[in-house]
């Protein structure tokens, strides 16, 4: 996530926020991110 989250000008945090996701856990492939 911290490439994503880099990608976009966000932090970890503010993607996780966003998504509803803990940051804690693993991503499953093919879910979709809210970016802003």
């Amino acid at each position: 996530m911290f490439k994503i989250a880099k990608l976009y000008g966000l932090s970890v945090n503010q993607l996780c926020e966003l998504n509803g996701v803990n940051r804690n856990k693993s991503l499953i492939v093919g879910r979709k991110l809210r970016i802003k």
